[in-house]
């Protein structure tokens, strides 16, 4: 295997060098038979792993601690059987959860622009709306919160707590104030 090199002539538009008719430098390939056997010395005393003995020694063992932590996962903090711990982790639940979350943020903007009215005075349409994303949150928190076999464990979960501030900002908001 030879190893190609490229050189460039740059006496622009003379006779004597070889340019194209625009009068631009013309590119010629040289092969230089040394720099393969170069190359080959280069690649055979190169280590047989970059990851062990080099620069990413440092990042690759510090990858791998991350890679080796256990996954936090809110279900074994759930009751074994029961139908809150079934609907808890239920997959449906969740991509039905974060479906309504979506639709609330959109119907969140649609209110903002075109209701300048407080709940009490709004229309119906705007009033049922409220209700029913304030029923389905408290709902949902209720479902996940009763799916806790130890109901203490739920101040271990940074989600079901960050939940259940939204969850009771909504009830304050809808149902109190």
């Amino acid at each position: 295997v030879k190893t190609a090199m490229y050189s460039l002539h740059t006496d622009f538009g003379s006779e004597a060098s070889p340019a194209n008719s625009r009068g631009l430098p013309q590119v010629r390939r040289q092969t230089l038979p040394h720099a393969d056997v170069r190359l080959r010395s280069i690649v055979s005393s190169a280590p047989a792993s970059p990851l062990k003995a080099g620069l990413f020694a440092e990042l690759h063992s510090r990858t791998k601690r991350i890679l080796d932590q256990e996954v936090y996962d809110v279900g074994k903090f759930y009751f074994d059987v029961g139908p809150a711990q079934a609907i808890a982790r239920s997959d449906l639940f969740m991509k039905f959860s974060l479906l309504m979350i979506a639709v609330n943020a959109v119907y969140i903007g649609y209110e903002t622009n075109n209701n300048d009215k407080d709940l009490a005075n709004s229309t119906w349409p705007y009033q049922v709306c409220e209700h029913f994303f304030c029923f389905f949150f408290a709902s949902e928190w209720l479902v996940r919160f009763l799916a806790f076999r130890d109901k203490r464990d739920c101040l271990r979960d940074p989600w079901f707590m960050g939940d259940s501030v939204l969850a009771l900002l909504a009830v304050i908001e809808t149902w109190i104030i």
